[in-house]
């Protein structure tokens, strides 16, 4: 399904439905994909107009299959969870808003 729907995206240029994109990120976020493939639709998606009902069919599919956590653990431990992603884990992690942030200096600065 994910390659009708990038093959629809970019030879058609026209946006998918809500019940294709269901189908397609299903099999994205099943693992059913290969990174070729999530990288061509995310590029697919970014360069075709989409609906709200695609970005809720999306959304709907990433947040049935994410898995829960119990933060009561957290509490009692008295430690934080980083939902952000500021890379305030102390492990050097590469985050994307610390990716972006880095991206932008490096542009602004080699620009001016």
């Amino acid at each position: 399904m994910v390659k009708a729907c990038i093959k629809k995206l970019c030879d058609e240029q026209t946006a998918l439905s809500a019940e294709e994109a269901t189908a397609a990120m299903t099999s994205l976020m099943s693992g059913q994909c290969t990174q070729a493939q999530c990288g061509a639709w995310l590029v697919a998606m970014r360069n075709v107009a989409y609906t709200p009902e695609v970005v809720a069919a999306c959304a709907e599919v990433m947040t049935s299959v994410a898995a829960p956590i119990d933060l009561a653990d957290f509490k009692a431990a008295n430690k934080t969870v980083d939902i952000v992603g500021t890379g305030g884990d102390v492990c050097a992690a590469a985050t994307a808003p610390a990716c972006w942030w880095w991206w932008w200096w490096w542009w602004w600065w080699w620009w001016w």
